[in-house]
This record gives structure tokens, sequence and C-alpha cells, in this order.
């Protein structure tokens, strides 16, 4: 999160769209976590597990952006609550399912 103070200064001065920026740094991070899932030894599975948690962090301020951009304002909380709400379900499911 404290690189997200240089960060995104950097990122608002480029013509690339916010939801542009958004997308690559979730694919880096699953990038990441792919190479992190196929190493057997430990010391390489918590540095790709580190870098894959970078891009993720750094651009939630971003994400707070597009969420104020495209939501409707009386209704902006019941809709990123709805987003968050789905997430969770989302991850417990799949958390199940490969338990």
């Amino acid at each position: 999160m404290t690189l997200s103070v240089v960060l995104l200064p950097f990122l608002s001065r480029t013509s690339i769209r916010k939801t542009v920026w958004l997308a690559m740094a979730r694919f880096l991070a699953g990038f990441c976590y792919l190479l992190a899932a196929w190493k057997p030894e430990l010391q390489p599975y918590a540095f790709w597990v580190f870098l894959g948690g970078l891009p993720g962090s750094v651009v939630y301020p971003l994400l707070t952006s597009v969420y104020h951009e495209n939501y409707p304002h009386r209704i902006r909380g019941q809709l990123f609550a709805w987003a968050s709400m789905v997430t969770m379900a989302s991850s417990a499911a799949l958390l199940y399912v490969v338990d």
C-alpha cells in the first residue's frame, strides 16, 4: 500500500485507462501465483507469493476510483457490498472444492 502513494500519480499521468492498469496488475499477480504453485521448495514459493501480492495491494486505491466513477452515487455502497460478497463467496466455494 505504501508503494501506491508513489505509483498512483504516475499512473494518473499516462493515457492508459485505470481498468487496464487493474487488469495488468491482476494478470501479473496471477502469473506470479502460477509460478509459485510450480515451486516445490519453501523459499522460491514464498518469493513468488510475496511478489504476486504486490500488484494486488498497490492498486486498491485505483480500484476505489474505478468504483467511484462507475457506480451511481445513491447505490454505490450496496453495489460494492454485493461485489465484495460475491468475491468472498466464490473464494470460499473454491477453497471448499480444492480442499
